[in-house]
């Protein structure tokens, strides 16, 4: 394999990525992710856009697809920021424990049975 320093600057940075990508859903969860990947498409749109942008370049301009899905994103993110979900309720049913020594009726009627056959 004829490997050099330019192709392996994109394999280390996808390494890389994914193992960011990784600790981001380890540690902050994955909604969280999902938030901070709507944020940064959502930002180098922008970027894009601002970079980009001639006069007469059409395909340059934020559309109102663009404006509509940032707004709702921004909206959907302070609404989980403000109001977290609620820790849910675990409910425990207690149960008996009975001795495993106590034998139950059945199991001594076999017992004797068996005993009676030797």
């Amino acid at each position: 394999h004829n490997w050099t320093l330019g192709t392996l600057i994109p394999i280390l940075t996808n390494a890389v990525g994914g193992l960011l990508v990784g600790m981001v859903t380890k540690y902050a969860g994955s909604v969280r992710k999902g938030f901070a990947l709507v944020f940064g498409i959502f930002l180098s749109g922008m970027i894009q856009t601002m970079t980009s942008s001639d006069g007469d370049d059409v395909s340059a301009a934020v559309t109102f697809e663009d404006v509509t899905g940032g707004t709702l994103a921004a909206i959907a993110l302070y609404l989980h920021s403000t109001y977290p979900c609620a820790p849910s309720i675990q409910t425990t049913t207690s149960k008996i424990h009975l001795p495993t020594d106590i034998p139950s009726p059945g199991m001594k009627s076999k017992k004797l049975k068996a005993r009676k056959e030797d």
